[in-house]
């Protein structure tokens, strides 16, 4: 794992100065329409791509994206196309338990899903984001979705790019792409409670 987070940390300073900038989020797209899921690890982001993409959504990634500005806008593309998720979804989706692999990470807790064979054709290498959505899980037993301002969509979005704190040559580049990335998008806070996590479905509801 320490390995692997050193490569990932050189490529990230790789490819900053060429105008990619790393984002922890997943990338949904429905209707032609790019949303970004964003929050800490636990936060229900991984869960709730799979939901989606089980019922219809195409995916750019489950919590890895790069971000870089392009003509109609920033850009996210897939930084990974397989998932990487902890096994007790599979009593959730049990589809997936034949898929699940062996972590190359050292990381005992996760599998890596090839989601193509589980749900074929759904994989797209990028979107233009147009819906921010911040997830976290709370004790409640209706989940909520709340709108949110675009300065404090923008805090949450600096906290999941984490190149933006230890590269100093290109932060004003790269603080500025979040900025045109918040400022292109509706930004809201994902209030997960007990509903969703007995029924993952529902997200389609509340979005």
């Amino acid at each position: 794992l320490s390995k692997y987070n050193f490569f990932l940390i050189g490529l990230i300073h790789l490819l900053s100065p060429w105008g990619f900038y790393d984002l922890h989020a997943a990338g949904l797209i429905r209707d032609g329409i790019g949303y970004l899921f964003l929050g800490e690890s636990g936060s229900g982001k991984s869960s709730t791509a799979l939901s989606l993409v089980r019922q219809g959504w195409h995916y750019v990634s489950d919590d890895a994206l790069l971000v870089r500005p392009s003509a109609d806008g920033i850009e996210a593309l897939a930084f990974r196309r397989h998932f990487y998720l902890d096994p007790v979804l599979s009593h959730q989706f049990p589809e997936i338990a034949p898929h699940l692999k062996g972590s190359a990470m050292g990381d005992h807790t996760k599998r890596f899903l090839d989601v193509d064979a589980v749900y074929p054709d759904r994989f797209q290498p990028s979107c233009i984001p147009r819906v921010l959505i911040y997830t976290q899980i709370v004790p409640q037993p209706e989940s909520k979705l709340i709108p949110i301002d675009k300065t404090t969509a923008l805090i949450k979005l600096m906290r999941q790019s984490a190149s933006l704190f230890f590269k100093r040559q290109v932060v004003n580049v790269h603080l500025e792409a979040l900025k045109r990335l918040v400022s292109q998008s509706y930004s809201y806070e994902l209030l997960a409670g007990r509903d969703l996590y007995e029924r993952p479905e529902k997200i389609t509801e509340i979005l």
